[in-house]
């Protein structure tokens, strides 16, 4: 599956990162000590059309990688969309950091 990650991201024009992200999706800081720990909405902008048919790009050509190989990058590309299915900047956020995260992993699968 080397050739089609690379393939893959070449496709997609990704930059390999300078600094490591071991992780493809945003870790959120746990409040110690609260009582209540609440879900965060999300209230970025909308991005555009042509943005947003990038986002569904990547996304489907990642989401065939995650089910065959690796699993781990199925929790990032399921990120619920708004109601109106429009991409939102911090949903391309994230697919940028699962092309950045996919990049630098060693490629290897589940081992069963």
């Amino acid at each position: 599956m080397e050739p089609y990650l690379r393939k893959a991201l070449r496709q997609f024009d990704n930059i390999v990162p300078t600094k490591r992200r071991d992780s493809p999706y945003p870790h959120i800081e746990p409040k110690y000590g609260a009582k209540e720990q609440f879900a965060e909405y999300d209230t970025s902008p909308e991005v555009g059309k042509q943005e947003q048919k990038h986002v569904q790009k990547v996304n489907g050509k990642f989401l065939w990688y995650a089910r065959a190989v690796d699993p781990t990058v199925l929790v990032p590309l399921n990120v619920p969309l708004p109601p109106n299915n429009g991409a939102v900047q911090n949903v391309a956020e994230i697919i940028k950091a699962v092309m950045s995260s996919a990049a630098e992993a060693e490629t290897g699968g589940v081992i069963y």
